[in-house]
């Protein structure tokens, strides 16, 4: 049975029971970016894990309807892995974010703040003291391949005076608010990983820049894992009756796969 807990605007559901507080990373990444790298990488590092919890809010897109016997989960997932170093990772899968009406939609924020400062709030209860979001970009420079940008230290690397990066609210928003919340700068890390990407299918390149990231912070890939998700967003790709790479008509973020 389930150990329900709450943090403000969100719910969270663990497995079992709520880990214990200890010094941790965590990473982030929302499912439904363009070419697909993070879904495959994030997916190949968690591989036949399952979630150790399940994060609810009012804050969700989420359709009205379902289907059963198999029902799409209207959550976020939380799973555990150790890296090589015996240290505690969570991996979090963003969706059902709620999208903006257009690029001046300040009403975004009402939806936005509430969630992306009850998770951070969350995270810091279990003793994350490392946090990383991997995004994407859709851009036809790769000279630097992946633009990263530390919030507690304000410095990065891919950008520069006359180049500025334009980000949708759960990229900026976590990462801020955490380098805010956690704020001893030489203790803690609040990082954006956002990766080049070509918008159609699976950019492969994308893929594995990120899997180099995990492999950086000592977790390991399972490469059969990676090939799955690629059968099946392969397989939504050639199908005009679904949206890709998401079961969603909304544009939120959809659900599993």
């Amino acid at each position: 049975m389930g150990v329900y807990e709450s943090f403000g605007d969100i719910d969270v559901v663990w497995t079992d029971e709520k880990p214990q507080t200890e010094k941790s990373a965590a990473i982030l990444f929302n499912q439904s970016e363009m070419g697909h790298a993070t879904i495959i990488s994030g997916m190949s590092v968690i591989d036949e894990a399952e979630p150790i919890g399940r994060i609810y809010s009012r804050y969700f897109a989420v359709e009205p309807f379902n289907h059963i016997p198999h029902i799409l989960e209207p959550c976020w997932l939380i799973y555990e892995k150790t890296d090589e170093e015996g240290e505690r990772n969570f991996i979090i899968r963003m969706n059902h974010w709620m999208p903006p009406s257009d690029f001046s939609d300040v009403t975004n924020w009402l939806w936005a703040y509430p969630l992306c400062r009850d998770i951070v709030v969350m995270l810091c209860s279990l003793g994350v003291e490392q946090l990383f979001l991997l995004s994407s970009l859709v851009e036809e420079d790769t000279t630097i391949p992946m633009i990263t940008y530390d919030f507690h230290t304000e410095q990065g690397v891919g950008l520069s005076d006359d180049r500025d990066l334009a980000l949708t609210s759960p990229c900026w928003m976590i990462p801020e608010l955490f380098s805010k919340i956690q704020s001893d700068k030489e203790q803690h890390i609040s990082m954006l990983l956002c990766v080049k990407s070509n918008p159609v299918g699976i950019d492969e390149d994308a893929v594995q820049h990120l899997l180099e990231f995990y492999g950086s912070i000592g977790l390991d890939h399972n490469p059969r894992a990676a090939d799955q998700h690629r059968l099946v967003l392969n397989s939504i790709d050639e199908d005009g009756s679904l949206n890709t790479p998401f079961y969603d008509e909304n544009d939120s973020g959809g659900y599993h796969i």
